[in-house]
């Protein structure tokens, strides 16, 4: 690691009308290192990261790079002085190839001229991913890709553009664990390359397994920026949930009821996905009430049709049940009338970004009285949002926000309230908490486990092992549309689980599990 800085920031601040996103920063960032950026939702990681890359200007402070203050004005000054940033949704073009999309993004560049040779671009790429761990096929088209191999793209990208410095907005966010930890190694080589790495994450093992040093923003401030030697898991826990936003006991969930017909029940489900993926096929489950099923699948085994089907919004062969009755012809309306909440995989697609918290908040809800004829009443709108959310175990953004001036975590806080506040009788969620800060996370996994205790079926849908097996009362294993295996959760450990869901079949499962450094339970 370098003895100064490559990038420093200085009293960095920037305000969005009254609220101050950043206030104050200070933060170093050294070649040869890897710096974690951790903080709730809300607190200015993502602004910080835009503010260094040009994307947003600040009103304070100064920003010097290589020991020269510096105004970036914009992203092309960002780039020219050696800074690269990987958003968290990919700016990626689909319908063209790998080598495509990087000579796309390089010809943008002052210094790589107008004419890329294609055959040597590709050349480069292999080197490049054989150097650092980030091997993706040149040829490979992008909408072919898994969201690993996109992300491996995006830094693959950075690192030809001749960036130095790589801003990560929650690389790890959509990734399962397998691809997580290669992602990791990647940031590793890179650190070893000389690279200055800062990443944004909510999980504190990833900070921790790879992080030189560990940044710590609350409401916009550096509540702590140590060396990681000088860190703990329960330092950083502790520092990371205030009083406000520790979750109160929710009680033990009550005994699964089977004296009647399941909550849910799929038979010999089929479906199809619209971008050529594997779909469902034969999917056969039940949830009973006060029961919560995990599903257990790796990005793109068909698990991202489960809600769609079960809401009607996806054409399917097989049947669904809703207590015992069957929902084949009902529209979208009449399910969720029926008490189905639904939180997708992406939460962007169940908002509609233009309008507001409280005005999102209505749309899920057509029924109540907020609706004067076809428009919404806001008085009417405001009072019941505010009565609505009063109880949620996290803070939502001010209910006259723009939803598409929200960060991610914070779209999730949204789609989670809306859903929750409609007591459903049947919830099908898919990742929970991603994006969620620690506190947040752990507060919506006890309201979660505290309406099942009340009666509700839950069918969660998620890639994280630890998640699944806190949460589930049973687990299914999904791959290639099939349900390959069906587990105990107290008699699984997360190794196992990220293995099945690999593809392990379970043979190689104990051997696999402790050569990974964790234990299969017996």
């Amino acid at each position: 690691m370098s003895t100064h800085p490559v990038v420093a920031l200085r009293s960095v601040t920037k305000r969005f009308g009254e609220l101050v996103a950043n206030d104050g920063i200070d933060l170093d960032l050294y070649a040869g290192e890897v710096h974690a950026l951790l903080g709730e939702n809300g607190a200015g990681k993502t602004t910080l990261l835009k503010v260094i890359y040009g994307l947003a200007r600040p009103d304070a402070g100064a920003i010097t790079v290589q020991g020269t203050v510096r105004h970036i004005r914009s992203p092309r000054d960002a780039r020219g002085l050696g800074i690269g940033m990987a958003f968290q949704h990919f700016a990626l073009v689909p319908a063209m190839s790998v080598t495509e999309n990087v000579a796309l993004f390089l010809s943008g560049l002052p210094s790589q001229g107008v004419w890329l040779d294609p055959r040597g671009l590709a050349e480069r790429i292999r080197s490049i991913g054989q150097r650092y761990g980030l091997q993706v096929n040149p040829q490979a088209k992008v909408k072919a890709l898994s969201v690993g191999e996109r992300q491996q793209t995006e830094l693959v990208k950075l690192v030809l553009s001749g960036a130095k410095v790589l801003l990560c907005d929650e690389p790890t966010s959509a990734l399962p664990p397998h691809v997580t930890e290669g992602l990791l190694h990647a940031f590793a080589a890179l650190k070893q390359g000389g690279y200055a790495v800062l990443f944004v994450t909510h999980r504190l093992r990833e900070a921790l397994a790879v992080a030189d040093r560990v940044t710590v923003l609350r409401h916009g401030k550096v509540a702590l920026s140590r060396p990681r030697a000088q860190v703990t898991h329960e330092g950083l826990l502790a520092l990371m949930q205030s009083a406000a936003q520790k979750s109160p006991a929710q009680g033990v969930a009550a005994l699964v009821q089977r004296d009647g017909a399941p909550a849910l029940e799929l038979v010999d489900v089929w479906a199809s996905e619209r971008e050529g993926g594997p779909g469902l096929r034969g999917v056969s489950l039940r949830v009973w009430p006060g029961e919560v099923l995990g599903v257990a699948a790796a990005p793109g085994n068909g698990q991202e049709l489960l809600g769609d089907v079960l809401v009607g919004v996806t054409e399917r062969k097989g049947t669904v049940f809703l207590s015992g009755r069957s929902t084949a012809g009902w529209p979208p309306s009449r399910v969720r009338q029926a008490g189905v909440g639904y939180v997708p995989e992406e939460p962007l697609s169940a908002v509609a970004p233009q309008m507001s918290v409280a005005e999102n908040l209505a749309l899920g809800w057509v029924g109540r009285s907020w609706w004067a004829g076809l428009l919404l009443s806001d008085r009417r709108v405001l009072k019941d949002a505010r009565r609505l959310v009063a109880g949620l175990p996290f803070e939502l953004p001010p209910l006259g926000k723009r939803v598409d001036a929200l960060s991610g975590g914070n779209v999730q806080r949204v789609v989670l309230a809306r859903e929750l506040a409609g007591a459903p009788r049947v919830l099908i969620t898919c990742h929970p908490t991603r994006g969620l800060d620690v506190a947040s996370a752990e507060s919506v996994r006890a309201r979660l486990r505290a309406l099942c205790g009340k009666g509700m079926a839950m069918l969660l849908v998620s890639e994280d092992p630890d998640e699944l097996l806190s949460l589930s009362d049973r687990l299914i294993v999904l791959r290639d549309g099939h349900i390959r295996s069906e587990l105990t959760p107290s008699e699984t450990s997360p190794a196992a689980l990220g293995l099945l869901m690999a593809g392990d079949d379970g043979r190689r499962t104990v051997a696999g599990a402790l050569a990974a450094g964790g234990g299969v339970s017996p």
